[in-house]
Order: structure tokens, then sequence, then C-alpha cells
């Protein structure tokens, strides 16, 4: 069959022209794909030739777990991490993530730092170690921990010890009591309620004196071990120690006699591992009233002056859609600027604010005005666009915690977490862990492990990301720099290490 002459002409030049236009809109969709690229955060990384043999690495790794994980139907960050956590440690990835220098863990709680584990096994060796096993009452609740003299021990409490020789199972079944596991995390209603009683379930030990500085050395060793350098850690220090002579009432263990402990800390720590550091955050409990949280404001002032080398700045925690909001606090934070002047010091603002999902909680807002250095977790950021501009311009940071949001159910699947969306609108964040011995891990390798795969991350966004922990610090000028030249060199061997794979 013979095409008429002009149609075939109109055919050629339909054919032509729709040619340009399809060369025209591939070239303005990789114009659009580069201009995105020109915002994200790790844009001014350049990595030499040795970090992209490396990188070359880690991608085909992590493309060959995500088509290995797309046939099984199977994503570890999409699944509760009690289902995924064997599958993570398992994978060379996890390895490679456990050797990387990851810099600053900047976002930890005091109760949340050491292995359960540990916590158990000293508490049944420990002379006058007791749990509360039995129902709970108005005043204790199973698993609570404890230390008393044998003539003071109230009713539901029994040695530690004793339940370790007569019960089958004990310490495993009190481990499960202070830590999460798959069925509390589905449970969205009480995951915060069960969140809290595992810290009230193990604040006793954790403050109880005979063991508080073996307590804070057995979690620092644990970071250094993953390769941390460098934590900032959320510490209520006015929670005062006790021991068997002197109750937490009696105040015989001062704000100030605790900080010298953590410095007694820092120095055994620095006899084993020199370049290990750590700062404590000034932190109290935002269901407080004014009153008391203002109080509490100038003591942390008096503190800094006292121990300038240990209080790296304020915060308060507690559950944010239960407790008081940011602003509930304004005329404290006001004070901020006349305290600095009068005291001669910096106190920076490191809030927890917008770990939420709830519309209605707007606290991200006074942390952006309030000029906080960083911003705890800002998981809702992402309904304040307005925002983003502004946190960019004042250069402030994010400490995203991808586990700790999926376990405490802001997101069930880590794809999903805004955090991927503040990195490519390059705003600068870092990755911590929360609490991870409350979620049943250490360190940050878990983190990094969920953010590289479920995000899709590359070697540049890893080394941005831990660059980012140490220069988002609250470390002196010079500290800083001598902590970044030690990670440089860390991360010089690291590379190394993955090239040197087969």
């Amino acid at each position: 069959m013979r095409i008429p002459l002009l149609m075939f002409c109109l055919f050629l030049q339909t054919a032509f022209s729709f040619a340009q236009s399809k060369e025209q809109y591939l070239k303005s969709r990789q114009e659009a794909i580069h201009a995105d690229s020109q915002l994200r955060f790790d844009k001014d990384i350049q990595l030499n030739d040795e970090e992209k043999k490396a990188g070359v690495k880690l991608q085909k790794m992590q493309q060959e777990l995500l088509l290995k994980y797309s046939k099984e139907k199977f994503f570890p960050p999409s699944r509760t991490f009690y289902q995924s956590k064997k599958t993570i440690e398992e994978t060379p990835l996890f390895q490679i993530m456990e050797k990387m220098p990851k810099g600053g863990a900047l976002h930890l709680h005091t109760e949340g730092t050491t292995n359960i584990t540990w916590v158990v096994n000293t508490l049944v060796n420990t002379p006058d170690g007791y749990v509360f096993w039995s129902d709970d009452t108005p005043n204790y609740i199973k698993g609570q921990i404890e230390f008393f003299k044998p003539s003071q021990v109230p009713q539901g409490f029994r040695k530690a010890s004793d339940l370790n020789r007569t019960e089958k199972g004990f310490k495993s079944a009190l481990v499960g009591l202070l830590t999460f596991n798959e069925k509390t995390t589905q449970d969205s209603a009480l995951v915060w309620k069960e969140f809290e009683r595992c810290f009230n379930r193990v604040r006793d030990f954790v403050t109880y004196k005979p063991v508080f500085e073996s307590y804070y050395l057995e979690g620092f060793k644990e970071l250094i071990k993953d390769n941390i350098q460098y934590a900032e850690v959320r510490a209520i220090v006015t929670f005062s120690l006790y021991d068997l002579n002197h109750t937490k009432q009696s105040n015989y263990y001062s704000t100030d006699s605790i900080l010298a402990y953590f410095r007694n800390i820092r120095l055994q720590l620095k006899a084993t591992d020199p370049e290990f550091r750590f700062r404590l955050v000034y932190t109290f409990i935002r269901g407080m009233d004014a009153s008391r949280v203002d109080a509490e404001f100038v003591n942390a002032f008096k503190m800094q002056v006292k121990y300038p080398d240990m209080i790296s700045g304020f915060d308060l925690v507690g559950e944010e859609d239960r407790g008081h909001p940011t602003l509930f606090f304004l005329d404290t934070w006001m004070k901020r600027d006349s305290l600095e002047k009068a005291y001669g010091i910096v106190m920076p603002f490191l809030f927890h604010d917008g770990e939420s999902d709830n519309i209605s909680d707007d606290n991200m807002y006074d942390a952006v005005l309030l000029k906080c250095q960083r911003i705890g977790h800002g998981f809702n950021l992402f309904l304040f666009p307005g925002l983003y501009e502004q946190i960019r311009k004042k250069d402030i940071a994010i400490e995203l915690c991808p586990l700790s949001s999926q376990l405490l159910n802001f997101t069930r699947d880590i794809r999903t977490h805004p955090g991927i969306g503040y990195l490519r609108n390059g705003i600068q964040c870092v990755i911590s862990s929360d609490d991870p011995s409350i979620f049943g891990f250490n360190g940050l390798s878990y983190d990094f492990w969920s953010a590289f795969m479920a995000w899709e991350l590359d070697l540049k966004a890893l080394k941005k990301l831990s660059m980012n922990s140490l220069q988002y610090s609250t470390l002196p000028k010079s500290e800083k720099e001598l902590a970044m030249a030690q990670w440089e060199k860390k991360w010089g061997v690291f590379i190394a290490s993955v090239n040197a794979m087969n």
C-alpha cells in the first residue's frame, strides 16, 4: 500500500519534531537533576581517587543487597528492627559500617548508653542489688532495679543474685524488661509508656554511686569499639546519686560532685583511649513547671563556669506531645543573653524539638527562632517548609536518629523518614542513635547501615555525615580541629581497608 507523498512528508516532519522535542526534554530533565544535586547537603564534598574507588565498591554492595531484598521481598529498613537485626549483622556492609570512623555521637541519653546485658551481669554480681520481681504496684514496676541494705528491702524486691541462682532464664527475662522488643514497637499507643518504663527500671542502677563510674566507662568503651571518637550525652545531673548510706533525698551527692565524677571518668578514659572525648548536655524535663526549669537553666550556667570543659549546652527531654511546648518556657529562654553576659560564657540550645508526627506540634518554629545550634530529631520539620531556608541560613544541624524514629513509631519504614528529604534540601544533619541500649544495640553502625540502605546514600554522604558530627559539635575550636585531624587519619586508613577487600 502506497503512502501519499504529502502524508509521508507530514510524517517525517512530525517524527523529526518529536525527536527534537524528546532531546530537549531529556536535556531539561538532566538540568533539573543537576539543579537538585546542587542543593544537597554534601555538595561540597570532593572525593579523591582512592575514595572514588572505595565508593564504587560500596555502591556495588548496596545495589546487590537492594536486588537481593527485592527478590526476597524483605527489605530490612522497612521492617521492625527486631525482624531485621540479624539480617543486618550478617551483611559484609555492616562490618564495613562498624569499621568506618563515624566522628561523634551527638544524641545519646545517660540511661540508654550502656549495653543492658552488661547492666544485668553487673547487677547479679553486685552485693545488695535487688529487683522488683512482682506485679506492678503504685510505687514499683516489675524489673525495677534498686540497691538496699538487707534490713531496708521493700516488699516485692528480691536479691538479683538469688533470682539468678534459683530462676532459670532470669537474666534474659530481666534484659527483656529493660529493653524494647518487637511486640513493644507494634503498639503505637503504648510505645512511649513502655519507653519510659524501661528508663524507670534502669535509672536507679545508673545512679547508684558504686557502679556509676563503671557504667559510663563501659558505655564509652562500647562507643570507642564502634569507631566513635566523641560523644555528647544528655544528662539530667540533678537526678542525685545515692548509696547504701545516703538516699537521693539527702542530696549528699550534689550536682557539683556528679560533674566531678564525670570528669574523673574522662581522665580514666584518657589513660586508655586518649583520642576519645565526651561532653554533657545539661538536661531537664519538659513536663516540669516553668519555675523549676528556670532554676535548672540558671544552674546550668553555674556548672558550666565551674566545668567549662564538661557542659556543652542545654536541653529538655520527655515525650513532646505530652510535655509543655518549647514556647511555654519562653521567659526562661529570653534570659539567655543576659545570663551569658553575666557569666561570661555561651550556652548553646540543643533542644529536642519536632520529635513528633503531630501537625499541631509547632516547636520547630521556636527551635529555629531561638537559634538552636542543633535540633534533636527535628522529625516533623517537613510540616514547616518555610523553616528550611532559615535553618540553612542559620546553619542549624538536625540530629537524625533513624532507628529511634522507627522504634518509637514515628515512621514504620525508614525509607519514608523525612531525613532523606532534609539531606537533599541542603539541611546539614548528623546521624545518632538516641537510646541504643534500651533499643537493644550499641553504637551508630546500625543507624548508618539503615540510612545508607534506605536512603540509597553514597560515600560522599557517609563522609559528610561523619564530618558533620564533629563540625557541629560543641567542642572548642582548637579541640574540634584536633578531632578533625584525628578523624581524617582514621578515614584514610578506613578507605585503604575498603579498597583492600576482595
